[in-house]
């Protein structure tokens, strides 16, 4: 006697009339390829299937039951042990998770990896295998393709728009805040509600993709500029539902409230790529607060005077910042040409940005530092 479906999926707690139910007129699809292609084995198709073509469900099937054949083989020819079926790589999930008719190229600027990927495109779609790329140029491929760019802007708080225009983002405690703002341009053109309504547009494509870029979890505020037509919301509204529509992480979209802001809710999938972005201030050591620069000359004059007078020095080199260059060696009777004079020593000054402002290094001819901190 032939088995069914029913029989099959029936020791899983799915019954057929359930199956029909989810799947609609996909299931006699899947009905016909599980007995066509499963002898002692089921089919069990999940939600994501619903809307793929059939061609695609049957390729599918094709590819793991040619994987379990594999595998089956290799249990039989490769001595213990052996690897006999792993998880896919990082790269070929991610191209599994992301690529269809839009890709015009993947780059990779690894051999192995390279072959690797190939195979897998090619096993899953032939003839996307020509988009596979290896790079061979002399720039680093993330510079190549710009993408140290988009890297270093996921630290950045201020996201540039067009015309002007431009976000920023800001992350506290309890939720993420992105504030829009048209920049000159509401300035320059007399219709300030269809530019306004413009700009949230083209921020509204920016934010979707910044909370994928970033992935932004939890409360969403983006404080839009104010639209005062109910249909210029209700097109914004429907347009960022739109953007959002291809994010995989889970997503609420409400309404613009009366005071022009929308809350968005989501599930971040990942940990947080920007934590917290800063360093501690060298010039203040994170206090905030420095020494008076009103008396700088003064402290570099008595540590020139201890220099020269106790230990003799009769060569002193000062780097310091640029700011404090300029004012110590300003005019014919600089500072400079005064400390000379006074205490019989050559002083060199030597600008450089790397220095704080109230911050002086003091060294010998040969670079050495004369006074430790």
């Amino acid at each position: 006697m032939t088995a069914t479906l029913a029989d099959k999926l029936a020791p899983y707690g799915i019954d057929y009339v359930d199956a029909m139910d989810r799947f609609g007129d996909n299931a006699e699809l899947y009905e016909r390829l599980a007995l066509k292609y499963l002898d002692d084995a089921h089919l069990v198709a999940l939600q994501a299937a619903m809307e793929a073509k059939d061609e695609d469900i049957e390729h599918d099937i094709r590819t793991q039951i040619d994987r379990w054949r594999k595998t089956v083989q290799n249990i039989r020819r490769k001595p213990a042990p052996a690897l006999l079926m792993g998880e896919m790589s990082r790269a070929n999930t991610i191209i599994r998770d992301t690529l269809n008719d839009s890709f015009s190229q993947i780059a990779v600027d690894d051999e192995a990896m390279f072959n690797d990927i190939r195979n897998y495109v090619k096993a899953i779609d032939p003839e996307m295998t020509k988009i596979v790329k290896l790079y061979k140029g002399n720039v680093p491929i993330f510079d190549n393709f710009d993408i140290s760019k988009q890297i270093k802007s996921l630290f950045a708080k201020y996201v540039s728009l067009r015309r002007g225009a431009y976000l920023i983002i800001e992350r506290t405690e309890a939720m993420n805040v992105i504030d829009v703002n048209s920049g000159n341009r509401t300035k320059a053109e007399d219709n300030q509600e269809q530019t306004a309504l413009d700009v949230n547009l083209a921020a509204a494509k920016e934010i979707a993709r910044q909370l994928r870029l970033r992935d932004l979890g939890g409360i969403v505020i983006i404080d839009f500029i104010d639209l005062h037509k109910a249909q210029n919301r209700q097109t914004l509204y429907d347009e960022m539902v739109r953007l959002m529509a291809t994010d995989k992480a889970k997503h609420t979209v409400l309404p613009l409230t009366k005071f022009g802001l929308m809350q968005i809710t989501r599930q971040r999938v990942r940990p947080v790529a920007v934590e917290d972005v800063s360093d501690v201030c060298p010039t203040c050591n994170g206090t905030g607060k420095i020494e008076p620069t009103v008396l700088l000359d003064k402290k570099i004059e008595n540590q020139i005077s201890f220099l020269t007078q106790d230990r003799k020095q009769k060569y002193i080199h000062l780097v310091v910042s640029p700011y404090v260059a300029t004012f110590l060696c300003k005019g014919l009777w600089s500072l400079r040409r005064r400390w000379q004079w006074r205490y019989k020593a050559r002083i060199r000054i030597t600008a450089d940005q790397s220095v704080g402002i109230v911050d002086v290094h003091y060294r010998d001819r040969k670079g050495k530092d004369l006074i430790r901190k």
